[in-house]
């Protein structure tokens, strides 16, 4: 039997252009260790060329504005590699400045060169090399250069890591069943230009489990080391922002913005936005840790034709000062400086399925919030505060 079959082709639009815009509700502003809720514009804008010069490459440039982060973004993809059809080449450039942790806002300058391979089409492995300029901007920096002087300061990173991913979600964006699984070692080493000597392992895993028709369980566990090797390297450090009177210092520590931060809406809900972990004994703000533990649980009830959704959580997790110091077993304080342990929160979400994913309201309540102690001058004794119990997140997207 003869059959006729008409095939239409059209061929892509070569430009191609995207924006965004929402809102971030976070502890924005930063004159409480804290941090107090505030709302902020959030712009993107993307620009896609495809086919650079007449070859199957592509070129986006990508830019993001909101009162936590401001920067660009330029990246050419070359598939394919070396006529190796698994083999793909991606070149990165970025100029950054983020205000996401109340301590500081950090400038971040990075090229990259990342080799993807992928064996499947849920799976690949990477090799990246990235060589980057980190800086906290000395105006910003709300805890003393005399108190912390040696990873406050600027310092040049260049690490070269391995990435493996294996996603076998059924939905990325809204996941009910299946499992995603990543792992990034990396070093930071003098031999590759760093000024900072330092290993960095981030893993993450996370399953889904339709129990129902209208229930899902969902885990997902992360876990973050960082370790210093090596001897000192000496940086500059310049009070006033310039050389006058600046003197060059030996340093064996990871620089801040290096280090782990976590909490907020996309992590531990126990925590308003990067709050979790050790804090500065005299100011009270957050400066990050070498360790990082979250465990978080969820069943998802989706009802109305999945047009809406409840969720309920568990969150444990922390930020710990160093590996060694990471107690998981451990819930309450010794005392206002003691801030590795381990904090649980349980709370609620509601969900509005949209067009780009789930609008998410979660509301958390903290119980075991930590304590930490704030000196202000003139007076030399330590006030004790504690962070609050309730902390709200608005988002779009599940959190993991």
């Amino acid at each position: 039997m003869d059959r006729t079959v008409l095939v239409r082709v059209e061929e892509a639009k070569r430009w191609t252009l995207g924006y965004g815009f929402g809102v971030d509700v976070q502890s924005l502003v930063n004159n409480q260790p804290q941090g107090q809720y505030s709302a902020s514009p959030r712009l993107s804008l993307e620009v896609t060329r495809l086919d650079v010069g007449g070859r199957p490459q592509t070129f986006s440039l990508r830019g993001r504005f909101s009162d936590l982060e401001k920067g660009g973004q330029a990246s050419y993809l070359i598939p394919h590699f070396m006529n190796q059809p698994k083999l793909d080449l991606r070149l990165t450039a970025l100029d950054e400045e983020t205000s996401d942790v109340l301590t500081f806002t950090a400038r971040r300058q990075e090229a990259d060169v990342t080799l993807e391979r992928h064996s499947s089409p849920s799976t690949f492995v990477a090799l990246r090399y990235s060589f980057r300029t980190v800086a906290v901007i000395g105006s910003t920096l709300k805890i003393s250069t005399d108190e912390i002087p040696l990873f406050s300061q600027p310092a040049r990173v260049a690490m070269t890591s391995l990435t493996y991913v294996t996603d076998h979600r059924d939905n990325p964006v809204d996941a009910t069943r299946g499992s995603y699984s990543s792992v990034d070692a990396g070093v930071a080493w003098q031999g590759f230009g760093s000024e900072a000597n330092f290993t960095r392992l981030s893993a993450q895993n996370s399953t889904y489990y339709r129990l129902g028709p209208h229930l899902i369980f969902a885990r997902n566990t992360r876990l973050g080391v960082e370790s210093i090797f090596g001897g000192l390297h000496k940086v500059f450090v310049a009070p006033t922002g310039d050389e006058a009177g600046g003197q060059f210092i030996l340093t064996h520590d990871i620089p801040l913005p290096e280090r782990f931060f976590m909490g907020g809406s996309e992590a531990d809900r126990g925590f308003a936005l990067n709050q979790a972990g050790p804090r500065d004994p005299v100011t009270g703000f957050p400066i990050g840790g070498r360790a990082l533990f979250l465990n978080s649980l969820e069943l998802r009830i989706p009802v109305a034709a999945n047009k809406y959704g409840l969720v309920l959580f568990h969150d444990a997790g922390n930020v710990f000062t160093a590996f060694r110091t990471m107690r998981l077993l451990k819930f309450t304080q010794n005392s206002p400086t003691d801030l590795d342990y381990l904090v649980h929160a349980v709370g609620v979400g509601l969900r509005y399925n949209t067009p780009v994913g789930p609008l998410r309201l979660d509301v958390g309540y903290s119980l075991n919030p930590p304590r930490f102690q704030v000196i202000n001058p003139p007076s030399t004794v330590p006030e004790v505060r504690r962070l609050s119990n309730i902390q709200f997140s608005l988002s779009v997207g599940q959190a993991f």
